[in-house]
């Protein structure tokens, strides 16, 4: 519903909220269509929240977790990017020490 009444939400909040925060995931699921990026409902919802921020030159935002990911997002309008999680950093810096580790001899 958020994305349905993202206009009337940013109104309500009358200058207000310096960014909103958009979970494609979260929405995927709402409508029953995970794992369906490229779903015309899902354009249509990031299309009116970029521009109901973009409107009110509110920062809107999204979670990724690759570069190609960070660069379509960017290309939908949207302006801010978290790129990866705790858990992912971590993760990856174990692995490659572990890997760099099997090449010692």
């Amino acid at each position: 519903k958020g994305a349905e009444n993202i206009e009337a939400m940013l109104d309500a909040a009358d200058g207000q909220v310096d960014a909103v925060f958009y979970g494609p995931a979260d929405f995927q699921m709402d409508i029953g269509r995970p794992d369906s990026p490229n779903d015309p409902e899902l354009d249509a919802a990031i299309r009116k929240v970029s521009a109901a921020c973009a409107k009110r030159n509110i920062s809107n935002g999204v979670p990724v977790t690759s570069i190609e990911g960070a660069k379509l997002w960017l290309d939908r309008g949207f302006n801010l990017i978290t790129y990866g999680s705790d858990d992912s950093f971590i993760s990856d810096a174990a692995e490659q020490s572990r890997n760099e580790l099997r090449q010692l001899d």
